[in-house]
């Protein structure tokens, strides 16, 4: 999963330099990180593929030929056990697609590429700064030997950077926005990104 991840960023990352694309394009390729890394480990979604998964491996065990369905469900499970691979890659490019968002925005802004008031500018510089920071400390705390030394923080660090990243980034989609209706792709990406984090919290129950 991780070199898939890897594979696609790395092919946009390329496609942006060479055809010089505007600085919305890496916030979206961001967001679009953001979002696929609180997807896979979102647990409605998960519980959604195991119950898909186990329809599925029932249904291969009908057909003859119990090698060639036993690799099939062999892989199917290791593909998802594995996913964290796809939220680890995606954490990682978010850094990398928020930073060229950072350096890329206020060239093109003062080239004259990208049309928006300076304040509108800087706001978006601001909260894409906080956004990089509290997804490279919550990186930095899932690194194996401070997960495995300090995992406590490793927790506490994931909830309340997590919370706070969902927050900001929905400020700065919000800013990005503006006056434009319908939503943008990336201001409905931060929505369902703010969602998945929060709703969970709304449904525990205490006995």
């Amino acid at each position: 999963w991780w070199y898939f991840c890897a594979a696609y960023n790395i092919t946009l990352l390329v496609l942006f330099f060479t055809e010089h694309w505007l600085a919305r394009i890496a916030s979206l390729m961001a967001i679009i990180n953001v979002l696929v890394a609180a997807t896979v480990r979102n647990g409605f979604v998960l519980r959604s593929i195991y119950e898909m998964e186990t329809l599925l491996v029932k249904a291969l065990l009908v057909f003859p030929g119990e090698r060639f369905a036993g690799s099939i469900i062999f892989h199917l499970n290791r593909g998802l056990h594995n996913i964290g691979g796809l939220h680890t890659g995606s954490a990682i490019f978010t850094i990398v697609w928020v930073t060229i968002y950072l350096i890329v925005m206020p060239i093109q802004y003062t080239s004259g590429r990208i049309l928006m008031s300076l304040g509108t500018m800087i706001v978006l510089e601001i909260t894409a700064g906080l956004l990089l920071l509290l997804v490279a400390i919550m990186c930095t705390f899932a690194t194996r030997k401070l997960r495995g030394e300090h995992h406590n923080w490793f927790e506490f660090t994931h909830r309340f950077c997590g919370w706070s990243a969902a927050i900001v980034l929905l400020v700065h989609a919000a800013v990005a926005q503006g006056i434009w209706f319908p939503f943008t792709p990336g201001f409905s990406f931060a929505l369902c990104i703010a969602t998945m984090v929060f709703y969970p919290w709304f449904l525990i129950r205490r006995d």
